[in-house]
């Protein structure tokens, strides 16, 4: 088999990647996405989400939702199985009063993700040498 280069792989495939580190097969996670823009919403910001056990469509989505929306997350620690009858294997607009994932919803931690960024204005990237710092620690 030979391997694509990097330049060849699409950001589905670099997701699809990640997955597979991080998700145990089956496991249920939810996909959201913050301030999205979508044609169904009226172009307007909005958040998206869906329940995913199959990591192909799960890719395929948050590749293409990150052109459209300020942040994609995946929830890492698996949730409910009972959550994929929200929009098993797919996205849909949601509102505010849309229940989405809660801590209740995980049902076991197999992670412990820790944010640990500097302090600073909303929408200030690292600069070099901080983002080079931070890759050294």
């Amino acid at each position: 088999m030979v391997a694509q280069s990097d330049a060849s792989r699409t950001g589905a495939d670099l997701i699809r990647e990640a997955l597979r580190v991080l998700l145990r097969p089956g496991q249920v996670t939810e996909l959201r996405a913050l301030d999205a823009v979508t044609p169904g919403y009226g172009n307007r910001p909005h958040t998206v989400a869906g329940y995913f056990d199959d990591p192909a469509p799960l890719a395929d989505a948050a590749a293409k939702l990150m052109l459209r929306a300020r942040g994609v997350y995946v929830v890492y620690n698996p949730v409910a199985p009972a959550l994929l009858a929200r929009s098993a294997n797919h996205v849909r607009d949601v509102t505010d009063r849309d229940p989405l994932t809660g801590n209740d919803n995980v049902v076991s931690r197999l992670w412990l993700p820790i944010d640990n960024d500097p302090v600073r204005p909303t929408g200030i990237c690292s600069t070099d040498a901080e983002h080079a710092a931070a890759l050294a620690r």
